[in-house]
């Protein structure tokens, strides 16, 4: 037993050295994805989803099932202090990032001289991204009109009303309904903010935001509030419109690239954001 602790040891300590090594070649094979690539990834992934799903809706009750405690008619995880502090937190969060990109330039001009540290075209990459992502296509064309009922409220899960496949939005859920998870798509667009930081920091950020949407999915399918599919979806849309928005504010660069490293009409001080 020790042996192998020690063995598992080590082969941790070796990793910790390729890595680092490593990171350049991977930022910049991330940095060369195209925004056409990008387009063809979320897409795809979308596709698959949506025909998985389709097509074997069961995969969503299965997983919900995990969660549930069917002797107790509970969800065991609806008890997890941590789980309601990071759906809080994320919600904080995203009100002071939407703060910070709407203010931060007329804040500049009123208060310094300085020049602010979000550029125009990051400003509207941001705020775009964030109307149109968790706020335009989420909760206001398909959370309100999309009748999915959300595990909690289905008799598979002690609930009273018929579960329904992703695709069908005539189902009994009369408002705030199971797809898409508001929560994910939130969470998601935090990757708007970590893709435009300065390449020093984006590993970590990137990181960070990626954790960050699979612990709140994770967490909103084990509370009973959304299925499988309505976290996949949720990423997908909002993926979809900061793929949009990033067009819209950065014609010309890859979905990953740095603004301030294009061409010279994009160009922005280097301590900008």
């Amino acid at each position: 037993m020790y042996q192998q602790l020690v063995a598992f040891v080590n082969s941790l300590n070796a990793t910790a050295r390729v890595v680092p090594s490593r990171l350049p070649t991977w930022l910049n094979s991330i940095n060369r994805v195209t925004a056409r690539d990008s387009l063809v990834i979320i897409m795809v992934i979308g596709a698959l989803s949506g025909v998985v799903f389709g097509v074997f809706p069961q995969l969503d009750l299965r997983t919900t099932a995990y969660f549930y405690d069917p002797l107790h008619h509970t969800w065991p995880t609806n008890r997890s202090v941590l789980l309601g502090f990071l759906r809080d937190l994320n919600g904080y969060v995203a009100i002071i990032f939407v703060v910070i990109a709407v203010g931060a330039r007329p804040f500049a001009a009123m208060f310094s001289r300085a020049q602010p540290y979000i550029c125009l075209r990051r400003a509207i990459f941001l705020v775009g991204s964030f109307l149109l992502g968790p706020g335009l296509i989420v909760n206001v064309l398909l959370k309100p009109e999309w009748g999915r009922p959300r595990p909690g409220e289905i008799s598979q899960f002690g609930g009273s009303l018929d579960f329904e496949p992703w695709w069908n939005p005539f189902g009994n859920c009369s408002s705030n309904c199971s797809f898409v998870s508001g929560e994910e798509s939130l969470a998601f667009w935090f990757l708007a903010w970590a893709i435009v930081l300065p390449p020093q920091y984006r590993v970590a950020s990137v990181t960070a935001a990626l954790l960050n949407c699979l612990v709140v999915g994770v967490g909103r399918i084990s509370v009973g509030a959304h299925f499988a599919s309505d976290v996949i979806f949720a990423v997908v849309l909002t993926a979809l419109a900061i793929w949009i928005m990033h067009r819209i504010a950065f014609a010309g660069t890859s979905a990953m690239d740095d603004p301030t490293n294009g061409a010279a009409r994009y160009r922005s001080p280097p301590n900008k954001i």
